[in-house]
């Protein structure tokens, strides 16, 4: 078994973060996200795989984690997976890894 090292990753290096339209998938409200401008592209072999978000009253706060691309990896960490029964208006920050937070957007769920 191979050992890949997850990274949190600063707003800074991840770039702007837009946001797609939710839709319901097994279960689970999945946001498709995009990352735009960040140094991450500048290094191909270092991709985003996971997605954190935490969910408190009507925010949400990510960090996106990277690790070195494998197959299994490379459309992971560009979905915000909630939970069921997530209807609602959120403020959406991105929490660095020193937690340092940014808001980033807004983001409506109707399910």
């Amino acid at each position: 078994m191979r050992s890949v090292t997850r990274e949190a990753r600063p707003l800074a290096y991840v770039g702007q973060v837009e946001f797609g339209e939710p839709t319901n998938e097994a279960g689970q409200v999945v946001v498709p996200l995009k990352y735009v401008g960040g140094a991450w592209i500048m290094s191909p072999a270092i991709v985003p795989i996971n997605v954190d978000a935490t969910v408190i009253n009507s925010e949400i706060e990510i960090t996106i984690e990277t690790s070195v691309a494998t197959d299994d990896q490379l459309k992971m960490g560009h979905k915000l997976i909630l939970p069921k029964g997530s209807n609602g208006e959120y403020v959406v920050y991105y929490r660095d890894p020193d937690g340092t937070r940014h808001q980033i957007g807004n983001l409506r769920i109707e399910e």
